[in-house]
């Protein structure tokens, strides 16, 4: 394969864990690749002077702009980009070195016109551990089932017009996946690839999203309106039967019709305390 790959790494205020990342690209087994770092108007000191350290190396280039979110970020260095291949890696994420090989590799293998790739996960943080990603169409409609760093590839992200940049309280990713389901798209995992995905109590899922996540999904639904008909949910559910997730398949059916009826303000704080509910569970078993 010698396909060029760009890999875009948005970056606010992230100088402290922004080499690591770098480094998990450069480590790479597979080595065609365009490192992009997209500056999203950081103002702390120590992630200024890493980016003018960075600049005036040859393997990674720097994009400065404004402060406008993940997803104007990921636009700004994917309109940049070289590749025909593209995946978003966030600042204080990591890929195992074998990730962007295996992906290539099955990317081209299945179609790209027909497929994008995503990886599994491995927790590190507030939570460890692996988590196996697996798609159930039906799943993927109601809660995210997919990781934000996939790959794709340009003409894709063009034709759909790239990330909802009004998605500034996050889950911009869930819809970017949508929008390419939408437009006709599979999801394929790469088993071997891995994404070390950082929890972080300030990062933007447990800070932000959270408090809103029935809200942004209102939205998605409202965008992707076609997705969510009563023929299509029908039909994605007894398809999702046949897949993995069957728990995870009847917590969905059950969040869809809570959804139906109840207001999003109380599905907002029954999540809250739901999430609590886990967290506090993983730690007392943790300890035994």
């Amino acid at each position: 394969m010698k396909e060029l790959v760009s890999v875009i790494i948005p970056c606010y205020n992230s100088g402290r864990t922004l080499i690591s990342s770098i480094s998990s690209i450069k480590n790479q087994t597979y080595k065609n690749i365009e490192i992009i770092v997209v500056n999203d108007g950081s103002n702390d000191q120590y992630t200024i002077q890493i980016l003018n350290e960075l600049s005036f190396t040859n393997d990674v280039k720097i994009l400065h702009k404004s402060n406008g979110g993940l997803a104007s970020a990921r636009n700004h260095g994917i309109r940049n980009s070289s590749a025909k291949f593209i995946l978003p890696l966030d600042a204080d994420d990591e890929l195992n070195k074998n990730s962007i090989y295996d992906m290539l590799s099955m990317i081209t293998k299945s179609n790209p016109a027909k497929f994008f790739v995503f990886p599994n996960i491995e927790f590190k943080g507030l939570r460890v551990g692996i988590s196996p990603r697996n798609y159930n169409p039906f799943v993927q409609l109601v809660m995210n089932q997919l990781p934000y760093s996939i790959l794709f590839t340009r003409q894709v992200f063009d034709s759909i017009g790239g990330y909802d940049e009004c998605f500034t309280d996050g889950l911009e990713d869930w819809e970017f996946n949508l929008g390419l389901i939408e437009y006709g798209l599979t999801p394929v995992l790469a088993q071997t690839a891995i994404l070390h995905y950082n929890v972080d109590s300030n990062g933007m899922l447990l800070s932000k999203t959270i408090f809103k996540y029935f809200d942004i999904w209102s939205i998605i639904k409202f965008k992707h309106k076609k997705l969510y008909t009563f023929s299509n949910l029908f039909k994605n559910y007894f398809i999702g039967y046949r897949f993995k997730l069957k728990v995870k398949l009847q917590i969905a059916l059950m969040i869809l019709l809570l959804s139906k009826f109840l207001p999003r303000k109380f599905l907002n704080i029954f999540l809250l305390i739901w999430l609590s509910f886990k967290s506090t569970s993983r730690t007392i078993r943790s300890k035994f």
